[in-house]
């Protein structure tokens, strides 16, 4: 949906200035179908986030891919990044180092703490604002086979990432954990599509960590758009359609791919539990090539079109977790069809009233009750409130998460195991599974 565009970043100057806000509907403009129509409210400052990248190999471990490879995928990670947020997050190459042997036996590539020391010893990297050190280690099972990151509470706050592989997709999901984003789970009931999380989990839901397959920070392990709980984190949802309560309210969305400056989504809070965050989105089945002109992934999933509906993480606020059909395991059980109504709790509903694939856009029914006084509950789109969960983990401190059940595995690929050790989801890091 967008023409290619793939930016060099090793040069990029810091001082640079790069893409500009598209200009957005102003906050409060009247829908045509009873809504809203609020901007983007950037949580970055739009500075260059530089990139310090050390490649290290103990002996005896095989080099399966290169610096070059390594440059690529930044490159790709800066396009595709620039291009969700409206230029709000960009990357640069500070460097990026070869393949270093160290001397100290005690540095281990099974052991992502001490990578990640010596990374920073020899790069003389520093924490602080947009700085990202980037520690790597061959891939395959010779070395730790696990990717992770610190996690932060803002967009510019920098950190440490560790990852085995040099697929770009990784590489970008490790990195937005230092951009402030949390993991895209899903969340699947028998009893429906929605869930009343006020005392906990129902009994008979299922929510699985990375569940949201068509997110980089769930498990698309290929760059399709970034969902809308996803931008919002970044505070760049440009264009949200807030549907005005009391009724059914008919707004078309454009297709996820449509881009930065497109009315894109629908988004409202919950009107008895205004903490919680509801999002319609729409993906067409074009989206699923928007971005094979930067890395076509082998691991992409051949679905159809259907319109996702996201809400606030039940384990963490600041995620965002996608309903599944009951008793769907298909690759589209996070699509609503055309015809569909998905009844939500506390009287809210969704309805795909029309799919227009030729147009790529979706036409939806959205149903929300007022809150006190008749109003309009509206969301947060500035994400504030949205910190609360969040912690920030010191490089050697981030823990590998194990248990809570598996994620089937991709052709050629182990399962993806998640996580949680007993404790809230947003004081452990990561741990994709490598990627081949």
């Amino acid at each position: 949906m967008r023409p290619p565009s793939l930016l060099p970043i090793l040069s990029l100057p810091a001082a640079l200035v790069v893409g500009a806000l598209l200009p957005a509907s102003s906050a409060g403009a009247a829908g045509a179908g009873g809504y809203t129509v609020q901007p983007a409210t950037p949580r970055g400052h739009g500075v260059i986030q530089q990139v310090t990248a050390v490649m290290v190999a103990p002996a005896g471990i095989d080099r399966n891919f290169t610096r070059g490879d390594v440059v690529a995928a930044l490159q790709e990670d800066d396009a595709f990044y620039d291009a969700e947020t409206g230029g709000t997050v960009r990357l640069a190459a500070e460097s990026v180092t070869d393949w270093i042997e160290p001397d100290d036996p005690s540095v281990s590539c099974k052991d992502y703490a001490s990578i990640n020391r010596f990374a920073q010893q020899y790069s003389g990297w520093t924490p602080g604002p947009d700085k990202h050190l980037l520690a790597i280690v061959p891939d395959g099972t010779q070395c730790a086979y696990t990717n992770n990151s610190e996690q932060t509470d803002s967009v510019d706050a920098g950190g440490v990432s560790f990852v085995s592989s040099a697929n770009p997709d990784i590489i970008a999901h490790e990195l937005g954990h230092s951009f402030s984003l949390h993991h895209q789970s899903s969340v699947q009931c028998t009893s429906g599509w929605d869930f009343d999380a006020a005392d906990g989990l129902p009994s008979d839901c299922v929510r699985l960590e990375y569940g949201n397959t068509t997110d980089v920070m769930g498990s698309a392990y290929t760059f399709y758009p970034l969902s809308a709980s996803t931008l919002d984190r970044m505070g760049v949802v440009s264009h949200r359609a807030v549907p005005t309560c009391g009724g059914s309210r008919r707004i078309p969305i454009r297709t996820l791919s449509a881009g930065y400056g497109a009315q894109r989504v629908v988004s409202w809070a919950d009107p008895q539990e205004p903490s919680v965050v509801y999002y319609v989105q729409y993906r067409d089945e074009v989206d699923q090539s928007e971005y094979d002109y930067l890395w076509d992934s082998p691991f992409k999933v051949d679905r159809g079109s259907g319109v996702q509906i996201i809400r606030s993480d039940p384990q963490g606020a600041a995620g965002g977790s996608t309903l599944v059909r009951p008793g769907d395991d298909s690759p589209s059980a996070e699509l609503v069809r055309a015809g569909e109504t998905v009844p939500l709790i506390h009287g809210m509903s969704v309805s795909v009233a029309a799919i227009d694939e030729v147009a790529h856009v979706a036409t939806v029914d959205v149903t929300v009750p007022c809150g006190a006084g008749g109003r309009t509950v509206s969301p947060r789109a500035d994400q504030d409130a949205l910190s609360d969960s969040s912690s920030t983990e010191q490089a050697g401190e981030m823990t590998e998460m194990t248990g809570m059940g598996q994620l089937a595995a991709m052709p050629g690929m182990p399962p993806m195991t998640e996580a949680s050790l007993g404790r809230d989801p947003s004081d452990v890091t990561d741990v994709l599974r490598g990627v081949r």
